[in-house]
């Protein structure tokens, strides 16, 4: 049975399936017999709009506040240039 969202609600059932066994060295075999498992679920739907819409809200924060950092940093390692060009440099002190 499923609900309005189409969510599991409910559900009765029977599983029969055999055991794969692995051993030490990897190499795997199937059991010579069945295994049998007889369920009932149920469950129940939560409402996650208000999560999401705090969660999305928070986010929206953290990167506007994250956009503001790198703009400023950027802003600050702008001013630092290179030194500018000299039309007289000091001779070198070997040959170039």
């Amino acid at each position: 049975k499923y609900d309005g969202d189409g969510f599991l609600s409910y559900g009765v059932g029977e599983l029969e399936t055999q055991v794969i066994f692995i051993d030490y060295l990897g190499r795997p075999s199937v059991s010579n017999y069945m295994v049998h498992y007889t369920f009932v679920l149920t469950s129940q739907t939560v409402n996650l709009t208000y999560v999401t819409q705090f969660t999305g809200i928070l986010s929206l924060i953290a990167t506007a506040f994250a956009l503001t950092v790198a703009l400023t940093k950027d802003r600050d390692l702008t001013l630092i240039g290179e030194e500018p060009e000299r039309f007289w440099r000091p001779p070198a002190p070997y040959p170039v």
